[in-house]
């Protein structure tokens, strides 16, 4: 638990505009099917922004696609399938694969691995 409250203390994204329609973003809500939802949690600096995955069933999803807008998402900080959090450690991204798609809008393509009924959480 020690490792979440931390994750919680240190990323103003996570609790400024918490209360505000500006802290927000749904990022990807086309993947109904897979039970896997994105959405962007904002803080006061464009920087600061997190990425937040979540894979609602039992299958892992290894290189999963995701298009976001505006920022670079290059480094994973929580996976909820780290031994730590009682998860299997075997489903991380030690690397974010990130390809930019379109530089006029500034849109990344990125490829990652989602864990089983968990979510992760990149900076």
């Amino acid at each position: 638990m020690a490792g979440l409250n931390a994750l919680l203390r240190n990323e103003p994204a996570l609790y400024e505009n918490q209360f505000s329609i500006y802290g927000f973003e749904w990022v990807d809500l086309n993947h109904q099917a897979e039970s896997v939802v994105s959405y962007r949690r904002k803080g006061n600096k464009t920087e600061e922004d997190l990425l937040i995955i979540l894979n609602l069933t039992t299958v892992v999803r290894t290189d999963w696609q995701v298009l976001v807008n505006g920022k670079e998402f290059m480094k994973e900080i929580f996976n909820s399938d780290d031994k730590k959090y009682w998860g299997t450690g075997d489903v991380f991204n030690p690397e974010v694969r990130c390809e930019l798609v379109d530089e006029e809008q500034k849109i990344y393509k990125l490829t990652l691995n989602l864990p089983p009924l968990g979510g992760i959480v990149l900076k």
